[in-house]
């Protein structure tokens, strides 16, 4: 056996050791490579991501500047701003209207950066609050399973649940008119007072419901007298719009209602309002309070936030000059003005009330007496380096020698702010205690546009009475501002009572051009800020069945349904009520039904509203009523919108509006008719019918 020589052995394991070392010594070159090049894909990462932080944070900053702006020009790049050891700046382009572009630019410390763009992104002009919280005469009531046929229109509280053979739903609907059409919803919140219940956090959702329901008449099978849901229990959409965990505390649960809201004011969905549901099943109940609940800080709300996009044409400033307070006098009920320029609310004093006789849709009509509104002081109604007052007035009183306030915001002496007036029979307007007349006279019992303006800078003063400019001045006036409330009708004083009616109140704090108040002046705001191509009206002026009273005309005179005896005689006539002077009466001696309809043309409309008031007289019971329908195909087939029925007595005139969008024709048709068991004792009046074709 051959033996290796003991240096040969030891010269062999030199070289493995060495070969081992070799291994070793690459392998830490190897990692030590790897981890330098992981240490700077860190770095590089850290890098990027703190440039994509500040980019989205100067991003935010530049959406914030320009959310401060109400002006919807002059927009500002942002400069650059510090951030810790690094910054930010953004350009915007354009720098007017709405969308516009944002770029955002990153700056690391070391000079490295990087930009983000975003385009589109809107910019709204001052955004304006209301907050609907209406009493009895909202809508609101619970449908219950184990009582299909009963209605709880009229309850304080409602429930909602899904516990095995005892199931129920809360209906809702808001009147949202006073939010002006093309308006963005930025935030919509419903929210409801929990009375008590039974669990806690328990899933209770809200649904878009899909068809018209009546609050007096729904049940869990019927959304209307004569007419049932689709799906007994109420037709609404399955996908719910938001789910709000309920209880065990009794407070305010809010819903975001947001998308909703939003359909409701584009007119993609009517407003049907919302249904509240059990999102799981066996949940054995959640009770909330009503709008019939006594407490007013009980009552559901709805509290909406919106803004026009600038450079849009929304709501009624569609030649782009918003004012600081708008009070279009639309509320047709309540004991509120609405005021959707700024959210200066008036609260109505001492009795004035809604007519549908406005120049410009519903007006607040004064007594002469002490009826007035009042605003609370906010200091943009203080407004001091330039006014301009607008306003529709009709004068009620005989006394050419009296003293009547449109507006004011005032004390007494130089310290006055402002105001406007009809005194000895002229226009006169008030301004840093200096008092000027155009010398334009009312006509008693007509309506007549008027305006003033007050630039503090050149002292210039200007008086408008129906578009036309009517006192050109210069004066030296310093107003001063006041925190007196602002009333609307009378003064501060608390006399100087307005005697007629007033609609579209205005109060800017820019100075408007002549150009300007004519277009105030002309803008139809009927609808709530619809643009209006026209109306048929009828007021009943005459004792016959053709009037004319709108800019449109109707298709048809009225026309009898089971009776000819013309417009002075028989059951269905023009006559009077114990109220007013002429109406439209409808009524049946001979049993069996009777009415009267008429046509118009609404096939070029992009939408229609019919309202009208009435007043039931002598309905013994539910039996007696008068059906209200409307049809697209010249009376072929009819569809009920409403129904007045007994028992009633009103005592005073109620107010009927109805989307007639889903019935546009060339041939739609209004009736009127009689139930077969009306008697001779039971009338119902009917005035001020109004359709309006909106373009």
């Amino acid at each position: 056996m051959n033996r290796v020589p003991p240096c040969r052995q030891k010269g062999f394991l030199l070289i493995i050791v060495v070969a081992i070392l070799g291994v070793l010594a690459a392998m830490a070159l190897m990692l030590s490579t790897s981890t330098a090049m992981d240490s700077a894909l860190v770095a590089k990462h850290a890098e990027r991501s703190t440039l994509d932080y500040l980019a989205e944070s100067g991003m935010a900053h530049a959406k914030w500047q320009l959310a401060q702006t109400t002006s919807c020009s002059g927009y500002m790049d942002l400069p650059s701003t510090a951030f810790g050891d690094h910054g930010y700046s953004a350009s915007i382009v354009p720098n007017a209207d709405s969308p516009v572009s944002i770029v955002s630019t990153a700056t690391l410390e070391n000079g490295a950066s990087m930009s983000l763009s975003r385009d589109s992104v809107k910019v709204y002009q001052a955004s304006s609050t209301i907050t609907l919280q209406p009493g009895p005469e909202g809508d609101d009531a619970e449908i219950w399973d184990q009582s299909p046929n009963n209605n709880y229109g009229d309850s304080a509280e409602t429930w909602v649940s899904s516990a095995s053979n005892d199931t129920t739903r809360s209906l809702l609907r808001f009147n949202i008119d006073a939010i002006p059409p093309g308006m963005t919803v930025l935030d919509a919140t419903l929210s409801l007072r929990r009375q008590s219940g039974s669990g806690s956090n328990q899933p209770v959702s809200a649904h878009r419901i899909r068809n018209q329901w009546s609050e007096d008449e729904v049940t869990w099978d019927s959304r209307e007298s004569d007419t049932n849901w689709d799906t007994a229990g109420g037709d609404f959409e399955n996908l719910p719009i938001v789910t709000t965990p309920v209880g065990p505390e009794n407070k305010r649960y809010e819903w975001s209602l947001t998308p909703l809201v939003q359909d409701w004011v584009d007119g993609s969905h009517p407003n049907y309002g919302v249904a509240l549901v059990a999102a799981i099943a066996g949940m054995s109940g959640e009770r909330f309070y009503t709008s019939d609940v006594a407490q007013l800080n009980r009552r559901p709300s709805l509290s909406v936030t919106y803004a026009c996009e600038c450079g849009m044409p929304c709501g009624l400033y569609g030649f782009g000059k918003t004012p600081v307070a708008h009070w279009s006098m639309d509320d047709v009920s309540g004991l509120v003005a609405s005021e959707f320029a700024g959210g200066h609310t008036g609260t109505l004093d001492s009795g004035p009330y809604w007519t549908d006789s406005g120049q410009i849709d519903t007006a607040l009509q004064f007594d002469g007496l002490n009826d007035r509104v009042i605003v609370a002081h906010d200091d943009a109604l203080s407004v001091a380096d330039a006014l301009t007052i607008s306003a529709w007035i009709k004068n009620d009183s005989p006394d050419m020698f009296g003293v009547y306030r449109i507006l004011s915001k005032e004390t007494d002496g130089s310290n006055d702010n402002f105001w406007l007036s009809v005194q000895g029979g002229r226009m006169w307007f008030g301004v840093g205690g200096q008092f000027f007349t155009d010398g334009s006279t009312p006509t008693t019992g007509m309506w007549h546009h008027v305006a003033a303006t007050f630039d503090a800078s050149s002292g210039e003063v200007h008086m408008y009475f129906d578009g036309i400019e009517t006192l050109s001045q210069t004066t030296i006036a310093t107003i001063t501002a006041n925190t007196e409330p602002l009333y609307i009708g009378a003064n501060w004083e608390n006399y100087k009572y307005w005697n007629g009616a007033l609609d579209d109140v205005r109060l800017y704090d820019i100075v408007l051009s002549e150009t300007d108040i004519v277009e105030v002046g002309k803008t139809p705001a009927l609808n709530n800020g619809v643009s209006v191509s026209g109306i048929y009206r009828d007021e009943f002026k005459l004792r016959n069945y053709s009037g004319n009273d709108g800019s449109l005309n109707w298709s048809t005179d009225w026309l009898e349904v089971n009776e000819s005896d013309g417009p002075t005689s028989g059951d269905e006539r023009v006559g009077s009520d114990d109220l007013i002077d002429y109406v439209l009466r409808v009524q049946d001696n001979d049993g069996g039904g009777e009415g009267i309809q008429r046509e118009v043309v609404l096939s070029s409309c992009v939408s229609s509203t019919l309202s009208f008031d009435y007043r039931r007289d002598g309905l013994d019971n539910s039996n007696d009523y008068v059906m209200v329908s409307v049809s697209s195909n010249g009376g072929s087939s009819w569809s009920e919108i409403a129904r007045f029925s007994g028992p009633a007595n009103d005592l005073n005139y109620q107010h009927l509006s109805y989307n007639l969008t889903a019935d546009m024709s060339s041939t739609t048709r209004l009736r009127l008719l009689t139930s077969p068991n009306f008697g001779g004792g039971d009338r119902v009046y009917v005035d001020h019918v109004n359709i309006s074709c909106d373009k």
